[in-house]
């Protein structure tokens, strides 16, 4: 009788998948409300609504882009480097595409662009940052 391995990705997939689903279905909702809650005349509450929206969508889509993957076999590599994803991250985080080293650097790489698309090459010196760090 073979043993199961508890580390395997496919013993974990349902429960993955599942979770998934839940998550998907909680944005579909979560995005139907936020369409039915304008008012006219009241910005603050317009600009928050739009945010929240913003973020719901990106978290929907990137829940899709997990089930999509989980469908073709690709789901628990990164998209990177090809390596496997550990299942404790996948676990915390389903929908995760990345792997922590991938993800250390594209973040570390996105960070020090966005200083310089925010602030242009040279713009400030390194002793005299903006008020607002």
């Amino acid at each position: 009788m073979e043993t199961v391995q508890p580390n395997r990705l496919t013993d974990h997939l349902p429960a993955l998948r599942d979770r998934l689903e839940r998550e998907r279905a909680f944005r579909l909702e979560q995005l139907a409300e936020l369409g039915s809650t304008s008012r006219p005349g009241d910005d603050a509450l317009r600009e928050v609504t739009e945010q929240i929206t913003a973020a719901a969508t990106i978290a929907l889509n990137d829940i899709e882009i997990a089930l999509l993957r989980m469908d073709i076999g690709s789901y628990g590599r990164c998209q990177t480097c090809h390596a496997e994803i550990p299942i404790r991250l996948l676990e915390a985080i389903p929908q995760l595409r990345l792997c922590p080293a991938c993800q250390h650097d594209g973040t570390s790489k996105r960070s020090r662009i966005d200083l310089v698309d925010v602030w242009g090459h040279g713009s400030f010196p390194a002793s005299d940052p903006p008020a607002n760090w």
